[in-house]
């Protein structure tokens, strides 16, 4: 599949049969994290919007669209509404699709804005705490000489460099692996490690029993001990902009109108 008349010609069918209007679809996953294989899934994530007469209504509605397509497409969709809802709480993985570098579709200003938006809400504690999440659950269950093992440990390695990064930067991660390692992480020898696993499953090789460095594993160890100290002395954000998000949110859909 054409990646993005591939994906174009989805979104736009999906849009019709489910009477939506998209506002932004990404990539998110191993191909906008750099470290796609050839037969990686597409994992397509989008925000949409509907008639203003969808968001009138006392009913409750489903505010999500989830689908498995052939071409090995995971499309995932969130109704705006939700999405704002979720970027108050400093929701990490719409922080991943907001600020991905593969981008299918976007209205233009309502991209921008809604990075904005993310930043004003993002809030550290929250987002070191899922990362830190994800790699204790990878390391519980790492064998890397198992198949498998190699993308287990570039999440690990992904989960352990986001929370770096947001230490020291006090942002969203970028979405991009190797951006991450060069801003996060200053080990020359981890990062040389690093770029050798993330060449290796490009080129295909994921499944094979690669064997995972013990300064590289040591190094990922020590950073979840580190984090599980940190989180817990990090402050808790203030409330969320509800004013701006409101304000976006009535001048996207035409409440007001």
């Amino acid at each position: 599949m054409d990646d993005h008349q591939g994906v174009k010609d989805i979104l736009i069918r999906v849009a019709k049969e489910q009477g939506f209007s998209v506002l932004l679809a990404v990539e998110s996953g191993s191909r906008a994290w750099g470290f796609a294989s050839k037969n990686s899934d597409y994992d397509l994530r989008f925000i949409y919007y509907r008639p203003v007469e969808w968001y009138l209504s006392l009913e409750r509605k489903k505010d999500h669209c989830d689908m498995f397509l052939p071409g090995k497409v995971d499309l995932v969709g969130w109704d705006i509404q939700k999405a704002l809802r979720l970027m108050a709480k400093s929701n990490p993985g719409l922080m991943d699709w907001i600020f991905s570098p593969c981008v299918y579709y976007s209205q233009r200003d309502v991209h921008e804005k809604l990075k904005v938006l993310a930043g004003q809400c993002f809030c550290p504690k929250t987002g070191i705490h899922h990362y830190l999440h994800i790699g204790e659950k990878i390391y519980r269950g790492l064998d890397p000489l198992k198949e498998g093992g190699l993308k287990k440990s570039l999440y690990l390695v992904r989960s352990i460099a986001n929370c770096i990064y947001i230490e020291n930067h006090r942002k969203p991660p970028p979405a991009n692996l190797i951006q991450t390692v060069r801003e996060s992480i200053e080990d020359e020898l981890v990062t040389e490690m690093i770029y050798d696993l993330i060449r290796i499953k490009k080129e295909g090789r994921e499944n094979e029993s690669v064997s995972i460095p013990p300064e590289l594993l040591a190094f990922l160890h020590s950073g979840l001990e580190y984090y599980r100290r940190t989180v817990r002395t990090m402050p808790k954000r203030g409330r969320a902009p509800w004013d701006e998000l409101n304000h976006f949110f009535i001048e996207l859909v035409g409440v007001s109108d």
